[in-house]
């Protein structure tokens, strides 16, 4: 009687909002219930000698993020793939005269696998496609195997530089979830810059 009385007053609303908020936190409740359920898992660890994966390093030219994510990729497995993207009207100096020098001298010296260098040509300026379809190809050809990504991505101090830099590195890691499958892990490797009123 009170809501049919005061329904035009705002009664309404408890009449919406209250079903509606049940309604959403039985639905939030279910989701958790459903994840739980499916990342449960009671076996042991499994001891069996687990192959190493293989590594991808997106590279562009050679600087500090290339460094320390080719560094990171050789600890984690001796079948690492830097692939390297160029365009037609690329102004990126390609690695093959100087990857002799830079990476796989000082890796051999240092008794370490060498890291292969993979040369992907692509038109219209794409970046992202052969790269996915790189990762693809590897992850359907070796089904024992995960396919580590690793990013190399740049941190800067202020939030505002973010917006100075391209974000390659988010749009490549939301590619690689979406089209990887559960056997594309991503690794995000981070460069910090130094803030330049400290230094």
């Amino acid at each position: 009687m009170v809501v049919v009385s005061k329904f035009s007053e705002g009664a309404w609303l408890a009449v919406v909002i209250i079903p509606l908020t049940v309604f959403t936190f039985s639905r939030i409740k279910r989701h958790y219930g459903d994840v739980a359920a499916q990342v449960a898992d009671e076996r042991p660890l499994d001891r069996a000698e687990a192959t190493p994966p293989i590594v991808v390093v997106p590279v562009q030219t050679w600087n500090k993020l290339t460094r320390r994510g080719l560094r990171f990729a050789v600890q984690l497995s001796p079948d690492v793939h830097a692939l390297h993207i160029l365009t037609q009207d690329t102004t990126i100096c390609e690695l093959t005269p100087v990857w002799e020098e830079l990476v796989s001298g000082p890796a051999r010296d240092a008794g370490m696998p060498l890291p292969r260098l993979v040369l992907l040509k692509s038109t219209y300026r794409q970046f992202f496609a052969p790269l996915i379809e790189y990762v693809e190809k590897l992850r359907d050809n070796n089904p024992d195997r995960d396919i580590v990504v690793i990013v190399p991505d740049l941190v800067v101090h202020r939030w505002y530089h973010a917006v100075l830099h391209n974000n390659r590195g988010t749009v490549l890691r939301s590619l690689l979830r979406l089209r990887g499958g559960p056997r594309v892990v991503v690794v995000n490797v981070p460069h910090y810059l130094k803030d330049p009123l400290t230094r």
